[in-house]
């Protein structure tokens, strides 16, 4: 099937990089809890990753895919939550010595971090990316902490950005302003175009590791939170996931990120739209 790339992202991986954006999730919670989160945190129970699994997954994802990450972040939920962060800054650095690290956070957590944080930041290299929130936090809060403790402040990155070689420079970056947020629908009964949604799925270059297993998207490995909460069956089939400590190659991960998997068939894209960002109140609806 030809892929049609409709936007940056897309470009980059068709053209340029096996993977564009590996998501590795370290905190399922959060202490933000944002509506319609497309990692359904405000859904889930507490719950933080074993920086042990991790180091194994990124080590044979090392393997297979080499230099050819463009960028790894970790997410949540809220990253910063988890107690050994530093731990698992240190160890996927080591296996990603080039790549273009970052922690997605809301930054509510940044002024209380210990200075181990801090200076596993520095010595890693790896970005810290605060996600601005109206009411939470400003440009001109981030820029003046940035300051207080000698970052470099970025504004407005851009996706060429992730490209880069890692140079160790201690940076925190931002958006330009409040996030629009992104409201993206599910139909529990499952009868979306799965090529249309490909084709047209901006986060479809969002992949996900957790677990040994390697995703597609963060939503699939997240939906289990949704499902549980609400009582629905959205289903993951052995399609829509690889397992990396398997017979995994190169080719193999091309060729499964370069096709729609069945779990597309639960995502409503064209009904995809910004809306007001708002915290959630647990109600379907946010994600209905």
């Amino acid at each position: 099937m030809n892929k049609n790339c409709v936007t940056v992202e897309q470009k980059i991986f068709f053209e340029k990089h096996l993977i564009p954006d590996v998501n590795i999730l370290l905190s399922d919670g959060c202490n933000l809890n944002c509506a319609s989160c497309t990692n359904y945190s405000p859904l889930a129970k507490e719950h933080f990753a074993s920086p042990e699994i991790i180091e194994k997954d990124v080590k044979r994802l090392s393997e297979i895919a080499g230099n050819k990450v463009a960028r790894i972040d970790f997410m949540g939920g809220e990253p910063l939550l988890h107690p050994q962060i530093t731990d698992i800054m240190k160890s996927v650095r080591k296996y990603f010595p080039k790549t273009n690290i970052a922690i997605e956070t809301n930054g509510i957590l940044l002024k209380s971090m210990p200075e181990k944080f801090w200076q596993t930041v520095k010595d890693t290299g790896i970005i810290v990316r605060i996600s601005l929130y109206e009411g939470i936090n400003s440009v001109d809060e981030i820029k003046s902490f940035a300051k207080e403790i000698g970052a470099e402040f970025r504004q407005n990155w851009y996706v060429n950005d992730w490209m880069s070689e890692n140079s160790n420079e201690f940076i925190i970056e931002t958006n330009g302003g409040y996030l629009d947020w992104k409201y993206y629908p599910l139909d529990v009964s499952g009868n979306q175009d799965i090529t249309y949604n490909f084709e047209h799925c901006e986060q479809h270059c969002c992949c996900c590791l957790k677990e040994g297993m390697f995703y597609p998207c963060t939503r699939i490995p997240n939906i289990c939170h949704f499902n549980e909460y609400f009582g629905e069956n959205l289903k993951i089939s052995s399609q829509d996931k690889i397992n990396i400590h398997d017979e995994c190659s190169e080719k193999t991960l091309s060729d499964f990120l370069s096709t729609p998997v069945p779990f597309c068939k639960y995502c409503n894209v064209k009904s995809e739209k910004y809306i007001k960002w708002e915290k959630s109140k647990r109600n379907n609806q946010e994600w209905l």
